[in-house]
Parts: structure tokens; C-alpha cells; sequence
């Protein structure tokens, strides 16, 4: 039981507290109340629900949450193995290294930076598919030709030819490449047709020689290019 001895009085800058022979003081500081409340809302709840962003990741965007002590997410996979995000500060969450055509299921939850660490109860479910996993594509043929635009002035022609894995041509692959030997005029770029073929040129040079031209690249929507699978890279032609 608390007793009080008598009121404190200040002397030159102190306090000073007059308390019988072999008493004790007893100093008791007001201050803010523990924080025992969650983050609002509670339960938790969904700006952007889980969403495919391509055929081996899902995101999504929990509701921003207020709490005086700060704020930080948590965001569950409950069903199809994917991987849980652990405690952060964004409300944003992506789920990367999944399987193509598989559906996953999430859960967020939030809790306050206080010492308590009050959690909100967690949010709805809710369920994305991954995407079909995109097909890959490959080079299948380097043609190389030359012409004489002008006397004694040669140039070459790399006619590529793109094909997915299921032999298909690819039209509308951008082909990016470079040209070597006897001229060095830097990368050619082009589009292939129906046919999956695009013709590169490169620059005239006096005389002739030898011109190699090398995919470096190739980019189509819905396509994976896989150098891997090239019938080949490189190719070349002598002129004259």
C-alpha cells in the first residue's frame, strides 16, 4: 500500500522529499499506456488481390493499414507451395519461382511496430493462376548471300529464320545482330514475316572479303528465345 510521507519541496534546482528515519520514497513517472490495439483494418484486407504476372509469378498489394506505432505485412501462400513473403514494410508482394498453369492461394495479415506487436486478424483468401508457359524459339537458319551495289563495292545479305520448339515459324520475332569481317558496320535489326524470315544487310565495302553476321538476339511477344536450341549462331559468305 502506497503511503504518502508528506509533498516534495524544491531547493535550489532539487527536490527534496522530508521522509521519516529509515522510510522509503517511492517515485512513480507517468507516461502514454502500453499500445494494445492492432492495425486498422482488422481484419485485414486487400487493395489489389493476388494477381499472374507471368507464368512463374504472382503479386498482389495489401490495404495500407494505420497504427501510431507503424505498420508492417505479412503475406501467407495457404494452398499450391509457393512462399510466404515473412514481415515487411511494402504492401506490395510478389511471389516469384512458381509453376507455370498453377493456381495459388494467399492470406495478408499486419501487425504494429510496438513492443506488443498487435496482429489484425488475416484477410480473405483468394486464388491466381500462373500463366501458360511460353513457348521457346530458335534460330534454324543463317542464308548468306552478297551483290555488288556498285563496282567493285560488295555487301552481304543474312537472311535468319526463326522457328519455335514445336518447328512453327515465328513471325514477328525482332532479330538483332552483328556484322563482322570485312565490314564492321555494328548490329542490323529487323522483323520476320509469315514465313519467319527476315533479310539483314550490311554495309558496302571496296574490294570484298569475307562478312559474318551473328545473331545476338531475338524477342517476340508470347516467346522465350532459347539460344540453346540454335541450329546455328553465326554465318558466313566470301565476295567476290
Amino acid at each position: 500500500m502506497d503511503e504518502v510521507v508528506g509533498s516534495p519541496t524544491l531547493d535550489n534546482g532539487y527536490v527534496v522529499f522530508d521522509v521519516p528515519s529509515l522510510g522509503a520514497i517511492l517515485i512513480q513517472f507517468g507516461g502514454a499506456p502500453p499500445d494494445t490495439n492492432p492495425p486498422t483494418p482488422d481484419p485485414m484486407t486487400w487493395a489489389t488481390v493476388p494477381y499472374a504476372t507471368s507464368s512463374s509469378s504472382i503479386a498482389m498489394v495489401a490495404t495500407t493499414a494505420t497504427d501510431a506505432s507503424g505498420v508492417e505485412y505479412y503475406f501467407s501462400c495457404t494452398s499450391g507451395g509457393g512462399h510466404d513473403s515473412g514481415w515487411q514494410d511494402d504492401t506490395y508482394y510478389e511471389d516469384t519461382g512458381l509453376q507455370a498453369a498453377t493456381q495459388y492461394c494467399y492470406t495478408v495479415k499486419a501487425r504494429d511496430k510496438s513492443p506488443n506487436q498487435n496482429q489484425t486478424a488475416e484477410s480473405t483468401v483468394e486464388c491466381a493462376t500462373t500463366l501458360e508457359s511460353e513457348p521457346e524459339m530458335y534460330v534454324n537458319d543463317i542464308a548468306m548471300t552478297w551483290y555488288e551495289p556498285k563496282s567493285n563495292y560488295y555487301a552481304a545479305r543474312a537472311t535468319v529464320w526463326i522457328k519455335d520448339e514445336y518447328t512453327s515459324d515465328v513471325d514477328g520475332a525482332t532479330v538483332t545482330g552483328a556484322w563482322s569481317g570485312a565490314t564492321t558496320s555494328g548490329d542490323s535489326q529487323g522483323q520476320t514475316g509469315q514465313d519467319g524470315k527476315v533479310t539483314l544487310e550490311s554495309k558496302a565495302v571496296k574490294g570484298g572479303g569475307t562478312f559474318t553476321f551473328t545473331v545476338t538476339d531475338v524477342s517476340a511477344t508470347g516467346y522465350t528465345y532459347n539460344p540453346a536450341l540454335n541450329v546455328m549462331d553465326s554465318n558466313s559468305v566470301s565476295a567476290p
